[in-house]
């Protein structure tokens, strides 16, 4: 359980570059060790934490700022903010600026 918490410490602290590889070596286990003790502990694989994670953040920061989706994107480790807004709208079933006029009320 220590180790989950390590890895999850790390994810948040990283967000723009972890990866599951990179927190089974932060944990000192094999990667299929890792995924496998990650899973069990939270339910979701590593991968998908991290985007759970990022989606949240995602959130946070639409509601919060007036910040960019390129921006919000880019801060968050995507590539481009085309695949940050498909990944956003198949995670949350909204596009990142409807999200962001049902949360701020406009």
């Amino acid at each position: 359980a220590k180790q989950i918490n390590i890895a999850k410490v790390a994810i948040h602290e990283n967000i723009t570059s972890i990866t599951p590889e990179k927190l089974a070596e932060l944990t000192c286990m094999s990667y299929s060790k890792f995924r496998k003790i990650f899973r069990e502990y939270t339910g979701f694989a590593p991968s998908q934490y991290i985007q759970e994670v990022r989606i949240n953040m995602a959130k946070e920061v639409l509601t919060n700022t007036s910040k960019s989706i390129k921006e919000i994107a880019f801060e968050l480790g995507y590539e481009n903010k085309d695949y940050f807004f498909t990944v956003f709208r198949k995670v949350t079933g909204m596009t990142p600026v409807n999200y962001r006029k049902h949360t701020q009320g406009k």
